[in-house]
């Protein structure tokens, strides 16, 4: 590795690309995750997000949650707009702010994110079965501090 390229990747030379590569591989095989349990719930990947951001905040305005998507409104709109169809989703006027309206849960979209919780704890529950409550806790604290750092740069 030249003098150049370790620069360009830090004082921690490849071990930041291979970092990268490792992120990059679970990204995929998170979503790939999701894909699945999706599919096993009848719902796009997309529904799931935003059914547990809402669940975990609670009412929000459009705005907040395509903040919380890291889209843009009208992406998140569309998905609103497919989650208020299915019955998902009501749109609540504020009653601070009569102009403003706020996406709230229906009791099929709360049964529905108890639903995605307990496929995920199904798989991962099958998929760590082997590991032991030290190493899942090593886990959570060393993906905890990953996604705290990249959500700082």
């Amino acid at each position: 590795m030249t003098t150049e390229t370790t620069d360009a990747v830090g004082p921690h030379g490849g071990r930041t690309v291979d970092l990268l590569r490792a992120l990059d591989e679970f990204a995929r095989t998170q979503r790939d995750i999701g894909n699945r349990m999706a599919a096993d719930l009848g719902l796009q990947r997309s529904t799931l997000t935003v059914l547990r951001i809402l669940e975990r905040e609670g009412s929000l305005p459009l705005g907040d949650l395509a903040a919380a998507l890291r889209v843009d409104l009208s992406v998140a709109s569309r998905h609103v707009n497919a989650l208020v169809e299915r019955g998902y989703v009501d749109r609540e006027v504020c009653a601070t702010d009569r102009r403003v309206r706020l996406l709230t849960l229906t009791g099929t979209g709360h049964a529905t994110v108890r639903r995605i919780s307990e496929v995920g704890a199904e798989i991962v529950a099958a998929t760590f079965t082997s590991w032991t409550d030290t190493e899942i806790d090593d886990a959570v604290a060393v993906v905890t501090r990953v996604t705290e750092a990249l959500q700082n740069a």
